[in-house]
């Protein structure tokens, strides 16, 4: 069983401020709190991100980003309790309750907002979840709209 058992959540929007990956950097280091994670698993697109973490000796790996399957191994996962989120996960609780589908009949996909922790939960399900690992630590770096999350 995983539990996703802290977050660090920056909104850009909402700070009216965009930060650097150093700025990030810190913010992870932060909630790792001194564990040494076995792996990262990163956004793909966050490439300069990535870049950074390898520098600093972390070893990384990109996600695997195939939604529809992602999500569907996510709700398997919830479901049979093969992954917790605390409620001291507040945005990830929040997004629960705000992700939705497209309802114009043509596609069948989530519609991209609210939905940054939930990308990086689909993140760590898909590619870490029954890896073996004894920690691991999911990175999502800058969506496009001025959001970031780290979670573990």
């Amino acid at each position: 069983m995983w539990y996703r058992a802290d977050e660090y959540y920056f909104d850009a929007r909402l700070e009216n401020t965009r930060r650097t990956d150093e700025e990030h950097f810190k913010g992870f280091l932060e909630l790792i709190r001194g564990r040494t994670p076995d792996v990262i698993v990163c956004d793909p697109s966050a490439a300069s991100f990535i870049t950074l973490l390898q520098s600093r000796g972390f070893a990384v790996t990109a996600a695997k980003n195939d939604v529809l399957n992602g999500i569907r191994m996510t709700a398997t996962a919830l479901r049979t309790g093969q992954i917790k989120v605390t409620k001291g996960c507040v945005d990830a609780v929040r997004e629960f309750s705000l992700y939705r589908w497209a309802d114009d009949g043509a596609r069948d996909v989530p519609v991209k907002e609210n939905d940054h922790a939930m990308d990086d939960i689909r993140y760590f399900v898909s590619t870490v979840l029954g890896a073996g690992e004894s920690f691991a630590c999911a990175v999502q770096r800058e969506t496009g709209k001025g959001v970031s999350i780290w979670d573990f």
